[in-house]
């Protein structure tokens, strides 16, 4: 009922996901192409059934989708006058709510093991940087610097992410030009309680 499953696009095609487990393991979220729109849709990988598409009308280029730990909300990246934010969608009512509403292109977001946050990127001066989405207050805190690019975040306990990162040391500024070279990825982990980072 679709023509393609949806992949990011342009540079982030390998740094930001294009799926998403919900956390019980029982169903998959991902883009799918409907016509001229793109539609989220929410799969059982158990019996292998459809059980919701939610056809987004009012965003472009929606990708990276997000299971919230309720099973009920997902947070994607879509375009929404041209600029990139974090958006939640309510896959019961349908209704969609633009998270970051801000002038920095936002990606690749995934939600805290308590759904309480969300960890996402933002291109800042030229550079993927990761922030952290407080969802009850809405403030935004970024919790990567350095002139290299950082990629999508995900969870492995309740206080840590792993991300790929360009970085040779993510606290420590690189040369610009050594950071224009250096498009390798290597594996971090950020411990967002003591600020400890670890490559892999």
């Amino acid at each position: 009922g679709f023509e393609y499953i949806v992949t990011p696009g342009g540079f982030r095609n390998n740094a930001v996901p294009w799926m998403s487990w919900s956390p019980a393991g029982d169903r998959i979220a991902y883009f799918a192409r409907t016509e001229k729109k793109k539609t989220l849709i929410l799969q059982n990988v158990v019996n292998r059934k459809i059980e919701r598409r939610v056809e987004l009308k009012n965003v472009d280029m929606p990708e990276s989708p997000d299971i919230h730990p309720d099973g009920r909300h997902v947070a994607f990246s879509a375009l929404s006058g041209a600029i990139g934010d974090i958006f939640v969608v309510d896959v019961e009512s349908g209704e969609v709510k633009n998270l970051t509403n801000d002038e920095f292109g936002d990606y690749a977001p995934t939600y805290s093991p308590d759904g309480k946050s969300i960890i996402y990127l933002a291109r800042v001066s030229g550079n993927d940087k990761l922030f952290r989405l407080d969802l009850a207050a809405g403030t935004k805190t970024q919790i990567s610097f350095g002139t290299h690019d950082d990629g999508g975040a995900q969870y492995l306990d309740d206080d840590t992410i792993v991300f790929p990162s360009t970085a040779v040391n993510p606290n420590e500024p690189i040369d610009p030009e050594v950071a224009r070279n250096g498009n390798i990825y290597n594996i971090w982990t950020l411990n967002l309680k003591n600020g400890e980072l670890r490559q892999y």
